[in-house]
């Protein structure tokens, strides 16, 4: 990967305008900046920003418990629409949003195809996800909340924690995608998709979700405490 150290692209007085402060951390040399803005319920959100190493990290936490974390690299730029900010990572086929009004909440998007800087080959198969059903069960102690015919290969788990959080996670299996949606007293806080998913792997505390050609894994934690992190996968298991 070729890096440039041009600096991310956005505009700092729209960062003012959604995290309505300066940063709590600013070191302008560096170009390093932290933004933190509180919301009701204890939750709230940080994000750290590396300008010349075009790296972001997006903390959420509730109550000083983190619910969710994940470091975005080669970023490119950040953009605000006065309500959402849109975070283009180099060559990602996703963005992160994050809506600040009229709820805040968090989620992932297409880019769309035509927009791409890099065509994307897969090759997709329809063996499924391998996963053990038995390991699912123990996480979320329970069966599928949604009936389904096995055939169809679509399996929808849920768990309630403290706090009102709540979790949903969603497979195709036979489509290898699954869905990750966190809320709070019903109010949406995290959602994402996941395409070609290759495995789910559990070590009884939380559950691992690798990708096939992805750098990250995605961690959800159900013990000690809930939270869902992002994390690289080690450069040696890259295909």
């Amino acid at each position: 990967m070729d890096w440039d150290w041009s600096g991310i692209n956005y505009d700092e007085y729209e960062l003012f305008e959604l995290f309505e402060s300066e940063p709590i951390i600013s070191t302008v040399e560096e170009g390093f900046f932290v933004y933190r803005k509180n919301f009701n319920s204890g939750i709230k959100i940080l994000l750290s920003l590396w300008s010349y190493e075009k790296k972001c990290e997006i903390f959420i936490s509730i109550n000083e418990n983190i619910l969710f974390e994940t470091t975005l690299r080669n970023v490119e730029y950040m953009r605000s629409d006065g309500k959402c900010l849109r975070i283009h990572q180099k060559d990602a086929d996703i963005d992160y949003l994050i809506y600040f009004y009229p709820n805040f909440f968090v989620k992932t998007e297409d880019v769309p195809t035509d927009q791409l800087k890099r065509r994307i080959e897969r090759t997709y198969d329809w063996s499924g996800i391998k996963y053990d059903e038995h390991e699912l069960f123990e996480l979320f102690e329970s069966d599928p909340m949604i009936p389904t015919i096995a055939a169809d290969g679509f399996f929808s788990y849920s768990k309630k924690f403290n706090n009102g959080i709540n979790i949903y996670l969603n497979l195709w299996t036979y489509e290898k995608k699954c869905g990750i949606f966190i809320d709070i007293n019903e109010n949406i806080l995290f959602e994402t998709t996941l395409k070609n998913v290759e495995y789910m792997r559990s070590d009884g505390k939380r559950l691992r979700i690798h990708q096939k050609d992805s750098d990250i894994d995605y961690l959800i934690y159900f013990y000690p405490n809930f939270f869902v992190k992002t994390e690289d996968v080690p450069t040696d298991k890259l295909r």
